[in-house]
């Protein structure tokens, strides 16, 4: 059970990631249409992080 814990906490982190990077992408999406600014502001923030990533 213990040897299983971690592969199942990756697990959940990973969809956690996932949801959190989903519901950013979203509000970049919502903000780019109505604020084209902000969208090219947070664009280039995101290139930065993923290519640092």
């Amino acid at each position: 059970m213990y040897v299983l814990l971690p592969h199942f906490s990756n697990f959940f982190r990973t969809i956690y990631l996932f949801e959190v990077y989903h519901c950013l992408l979203s509000l970049i999406i919502y903000f780019s249409i109505f604020l084209p600014g902000f969208g090219i502001i947070c664009q280039i923030l995101f290139s930065g992080i993923f290519q640092a990533g």
